[in-house]
Parts: C-alpha cells; structure tokens; sequence
C-alpha cells in the first residue's frame, strides 16, 4: 500500500482542483495503471447519460445497472467494489465491467465507477479494494462539488441577467417618464 500511496499522492491531491479533467487522470488513467486494470470509466449522475470516456459498451452497462445484484448492493448502501463478472450474458471481456463502485456522498449515489478487468486476471485485494473505496469517495465529492458549482454559475448568470432586464425596466419608465 506504501507504493501505491507513493505513486498516486500526487494525482490524488490533483483532484482536489475540482476539474474534470483531474477525474480523468487520476481515476481513469493512474489508478487502473497502478492497480494494472485493462478500463475505468465514471458514469456521473448529473444529468449526463454516458460514462466520461465512453472505454465500455453501453449496452453492457445497461444490463447490469438492471441486474437485481446491483439494485442490492445499492439498497444495502455499500461503498465497496461490486464484482459483477462473470455475468452469463457478457461475452466480450474486454468492453465489460468487473467492478462497478457506487459513487456515494452521505446518502446520495451521485455517480459509479467502472473498472475493467485486472490484467493478470487476479481479483482485488483488500489493501486495493480500500484504495478504491478511498478513491471512490474522494470522487463522489468532487463531482457533487463539480455539479454545485455548475448549478451555482448557472443561477449565478440566471440572476444577472434578472437583474440586467430589471434595470433596463426601470431605465426605459424613467426615460418615459421623463
């Protein structure tokens, strides 16, 4: 664990800059590097219908997502990976999830995080399975902050330009009355 933290504390305080960007080098490049996983992608639940990258068949993402394994796991509140392969109708290994972490922030799956399969087809171990869970909700929380921030500018522009007619309003019934 010592190596893993050596290599990844410099990307993981690279997500405190809020950026989606950040997300895509930390949690879809470096962490599947260190943790030699083939994909990892992150289906944020703001709005967006699709994974950041798009790295598996949305099809296959589908399936799962409405497998009762994965509504229990969600119902249970559970933070830790969900290995989900093998499913019977998943054929193609290098397009489909194994993992699928929930994205949580208190009691709100703000999003989930896909990883592919290990490279030497090993399965986690605990010391990786709470790397990803630390990693898994330091993500939760940018992206909700990511997602306050963009719901912020938006009311933000919303008030100026309410602000804006309102003096052009009062601008145009003083120049009338005048």
């Amino acid at each position: 664990s010592y190596n893993y933290l050596r290599v990844l504390n410099p990307s993981i305080q690279q997500l405190s800059t809020l950026k989606e960007e950040s997300i895509i080098e930390v949690v879809i490049k470096n962490i599947p590097r260190v943790l030699g996983i083939s994909l990892s992608d992150i289906l944020p639940f703001d709005g967006g219908e699709r994974p950041i990258t798009g790295s598996f068949a949305e099809e296959q993402i589908k399936i799962i997502l409405s497998s009762s394994r994965w509504e229990q796991h969600v119902a249970k509140r559970r933070e830790t990976p969900l290995l989900v392969y093998p499913f019977d109708y998943v054929s193609q290994r290098d397009i489909t999830p194994r993992w699928i972490v929930p994205l949580w922030v208190d009691t709100e799956l703000v999003g989930i995080w896909f990883l592919g399969a290990r490279k030497n087809d090993d399965l986690l171990s605990p010391v990786d399975e709470r790397l990803i869970e630390v990693i898994a909700s330091t993500t939760a929380l940018v992206l909700r902050a990511q997602y306050l921030l963009r719901e912020n500018t938006e009311y933000q522009e919303t008030l100026s330009k309410a602000f804006q007619q309102l003096t052009q309003t009062r601008d145009d019934e003083r120049l009338h009355l005048s």
